[in-house]
């Protein structure tokens, strides 16, 4: 009898964790929700969503000149982690910032994120021809077609990796 009182006691238990478990995952899934949407409306981007076949990426473009200046943020970064560089390069030319698929205003991908797949992205976005990047003029021109593999290796003038050390590394 006693033995029987103890296991029932253990099953209602369980039972009661389990339930708890489910309410607090839903609850907190209800609530991711909600916030993502209040988040959307209060947060517009600051640039435009470019659509590359079903996903969207976002790109803020400033300033006038040439060579456009492309910055992408590593280690997880939106463009935000731009926001105070991009006016000063934005002085003497143009200059634009995008996010990776996933981070900041940029739709997710399923693909995984490799460099090329981050390079795709970038060709995705046809940013030499869509966001004025190569001008139309005739000298310009091979700078803005594709080669046989689709790709447009002759647009990027020069790739250089700014890594800045951040205040919480250890010297």
């Amino acid at each position: 009898m006693r033995r029987s009182r103890y296991w029932r006691f253990l099953r209602l238990a369980l039972l009661f964790g389990i339930g708890l478990v489910g309410l607090l995952a839903g609850a907190g899934a209800t609530y991711e929700a909600i916030a993502s949407a209040h988040d959307r409306r209060m947060y517009p981007p600051p640039g435009k969503l470019v659509d590359i076949g079903g996903r969207r990426l976002h790109i803020l473009c400033i300033g006038q000149g040439s060579p456009t200046v492309m910055l992408d943020a590593g280690l997880g970064n939106s463009s935000l982690y731009w926001f105070r560089v991009q006016p000063e390069i934005a002085q003497f030319t143009r200059v634009c910032s995008y996010d990776r698929a996933g981070l900041g205003w940029s739709d997710p991908t399923s693909a995984p994120r490799t460099a090329h797949q981050i390079v795709s992205d970038l060709d995705a976005l046809h940013m030499l021809k869509r966001f004025g990047i190569c001008e139309p003029k005739e000298r310009d021109k091979h700078l803005c077609q594709e080669n046989e593999h689709g790709q447009f290796p002759e647009s990027y003038v020069s790739l250089q990796a700014i890594l800045r050390k951040s205040a919480y590394d250890a010297d």
